[in-house]
């Protein structure tokens, strides 16, 4: 990623708990989510002033998520979520944007 021209990767896991509270037809969920979330980051252009080691971070997150079911099997997920790191230097607030294909095991 890049934050005010400082390049740097960022490394992470979440834990979550999701609930659906609106259901369209029979194969469209909105979901909301809210976890914790961790991430290692480490600066690799830009800040060469800075003296930051590569950083371990942890806090909270807020979501929500479209789920549109295709078939039994496969599932179209869009959702988005904002984080709130807690730590000293960059990157404390992080919005996330993302979508995909989930694929179910079991019917």
């Amino acid at each position: 990623g890049e934050d005010a021209g400082v390049r740097f990767t960022s490394t992470g896991l979440d834990g979550q708990a999701v609930y659906n509270f609106l259901k369209i037809g029979e194969g469209i969920y909105v979901n909301g989510l809210a976890g914790i979330t961790m991430a290692l980051d480490q600066l690799q252009q830009g800040a060469e002033e800075f003296t930051i080691d590569p950083t371990f971070k942890y806090g909270v997150f807020a979501g929500i998520e479209n789920e549109i079911f295709i078939s039994d099997k496969f599932v179209l997920v869009l959702g988005c979520s904002q984080r709130f790191v807690f730590a000293e230097n960059f990157g404390n607030n992080r919005f996330y944007a993302y979508s995909g294909i989930r694929f179910n095991i079991k019917n």
